[in-house]
Parts: C-alpha cells; sequence; structure tokens
C-alpha cells in the first residue's frame, strides 16, 4: 500500500497546485474587471453634467455669443412685443421681438422666454424661406442654441449646419454642432465638428473636447490633453485634464507614461484621494498588487467615502 501512496500523492498535489493557480487566475481576473468598472464610471460619472456646466475659458455652451447680450429691460422688451403684436405682420418688428426676447432668455434663462423665442424665429424662418436675399444665419444659429437648451439635439443639430452651409467656418455653429452631435451619440461627427471649431477659434477647450470623445472611443486622446494641458484651464479643469491623461494612457496599456503621470498627480495633489487610487490602479495594471491596496488605503484615508477606492480594495482581498 505504500507503493500506492507513492503514486498517487504526488498526483493529488499536483492537482491541488493546479485548483490553487486557477482559483489565483479567477481572482486576478475579477479584479481586473472591478478595477476596469471603476476606471471607466470615474471617467463618464460626471460627463453629462460637465456637458452643462463647464466654463471654460474663453467659450462654453453659455457663453455663445449668437446676438448681442445686452438684453432689453422688462419694459423695453414689452414695447417690442406691443409694437409686433399691433403689427403681427410687419417682418421687421418681429425680428425686433424675437431678437429681444432671445437676448433677454440668454441673460435670463426661462422656459417661456425660450418657447417664446423659438415660436418666433420659427415663424421668420418659415415666411423667409423662399427668399434667398434674406440672410437667416442669424435665426439659424438662435434656434441652434433655443433647441439645444430645450434639449432637442436633433433640431438644433439641423440648424447648426444650416448656418455652416453658409458659413463653414462660424465659430458657434460649430461648438453647437459639436455639443449636438455629442448628446446624440455620434461621437465621430462631434470630433469633427469640435476639430474644426479648434482650427477655427484657436480655442484649447476645442482640445480638450476632442481629447474626452476620443478616450471615450478607447484611442489614444493623449495629444489633444497635452494641447489642452497647456491652456490657461482653471485649476480644477487642469487636474480633470491630468486625471484623463492617466486614465487614457491606462486604457492604452501605456504603463510607463500612466506611471510618469500619477507619480506627478501625487506630488502636485498629494491631499486628494483620486492621486492614491489613480497610483493604486497603476500598480495594479503592472501586477503589483500589495503596492496598489497601499495606494488605495492612502485614497480612503484622505477621503473615508471614495467610492472607487474601497471598491478596488475590497475586490483585491477577495
Amino acid at each position: 500500500m505504500q507503493y500506492s501512496k507513492d503514486v498517487y500523492g504526488p498526483d493529488r498535489r499536483e492537482h491541488a497546485t493546479l485548483r490553487r493557480i486557477l482559483l489565483w487566475s479567477m481572482l486576478m481576473l475579477l479584479l481586473f474587471f472591478i478595477l476596469l468598472s471603476a476606471a471607466l464610471f470615474y471617467k463618464v460619472k460626471v460627463l453629462d453634467a460637465k456637458l452643462a456646466t463647464l466654463t471654460p475659458q474663453p467659450t462654453a455652451p453659455e457663453q455663445v455669443q449668437i446676438v448681442d447680450k445686452n438684453a432689453p429691460s422688462k419694459e423695453e422688451l414689452a414695447s417690442l412685443r406691443q409694437r409686433y403684436e399691433r403689427d403681427p405682420k410687419s417682418l421687421k418688428k418681429m425680428r425686433a421681438y424675437a431678437h429681444g426676447a432671445f437676448a433677454s432668455y440668454l441673460q435670463y434663462p426661462s422656459e417661456a422666454l425660450r418657447t417664446s423665442a423659438r415660436e418666433l424665429f420659427e415663424q421668420i424662418v418659415d415666411r423667409l424661406a423662399e427668399d434667398s436675399k434674406q440672410p437667416l444665419s442669424g435665426e439659424w444659429l438662435a434656434l441652434a442654441r433655443l433647441s439645444y437648451d430645450a434639449k432637442n439635439y436633433s433640431d438644433s443639430q439641423k440648424w447648426a449646419l444650416q448656418v455652416l452651409n453658409l458659413d463653414p467656418q462660424q465659430a458657434e455653429g460649430l461648438l453647437l454642432l459639436g455639443l449636438s452631435s455629442w448628446r446624440l451619440g455620434d461621437l465621430r461627427g462631434a470630433i469633427g465638428a469640435f476639430d474644426r471649431y479648434r482650427l477655427a477659434t484657436d480655442d484649447p477647450w476645442g482640445a480638450y473636447i476632442i481629447g474626452i470623445l476620443t478616450d471615450l472611443q478607447n484611442k489614444d486622446a493623449s495629444a489633444s490633453f497635452e494641447r489642452a494641458r497647456l491652456a490657461h484651464f482653471s485649476p480644477e479643469l487642469q487636474r480633470d485634464i491630468a486625471v484623463r491623461m492617466i486614465l487614457n494612457y491606462l486604457g492604452q496599456n501605456n504603463l510607463v507614461k500612466a506611471q510618469e503621470e500619477a507619480q506627478s498627480f501625487v506630488a502636485k495633489y498629494p491631499a486628494r484621494a483620486e492621486a492614491y487610487y489613480l497610483m493604486g490602479m497603476v500598480r495594479s495594471a503592472q501586477g503589483k498588487l500589495a503596492e496598489a491596496r497601499a495606494y488605495w488605503r492612502k485614497a480612503i484615508n484622505q477621503d473615508q467615502n471614495f467610492g472607487p477606492a474601497i471598491a478596488a480594495l475590497k475586490a483585491s482581498r477577495n
């Protein structure tokens, strides 16, 4: 019977070793997918809100210069309305009231002003549809902006394209085309519009947005982010660019550049939880799980409610 033990004992030990290797491989694969999910969540969790609230220099959606933003007073707007209502067939008075309502809306946004201005501009466009001599770019641009703010992105895209058919370099038209295409999920079209916007205006915000959209396509966005980083953006936006650079390098499996950027980020923002979380992501991607856990613990020490680090640390222990 000793002979049987000598023959089968090593085989059982070999199977046990293989089982442990297989279990460890499965755990590492699970950790990888959890970390990848956390990274993607971190990249896009504020994307929709950011589009509506960003105020980079010099141009943002809420700063689009379509008409004179010196809005008329309430009394002046009421007077424009009365003149139009006394003579609704007068195109001149209709236009004056429409632009006055739009200028007021840009300065004091309200659904009532937006609806009123949009209806007036649509009437103007309908009345002048057959008159090729009448310039309508101002009305089309206003409609693009009003449609965008009403979340009617298809119409915003349509009116922006009308503007660009007359003037392919019209900056606000390119901006609104890019934004509406983005909202409609047309990342390729949005990148094209923002690239034309960047070239037409030399506004680094275009490069920043191109970087975000390129990253969402899981492509190398470092050139766009590097270009945006040279701009005099706010500290918050500069920090956001740095975070996106690290995540993009990780997504491209460029671990050397990811480590360089993460180390620089930690040195610049030693009190921020995401700095240590990102450094942990880099170490994890490099296969240095013990170091990754140490960085995630540091992130939690900085912010006990920092979800991505908590999730990563928990996953790494399973």
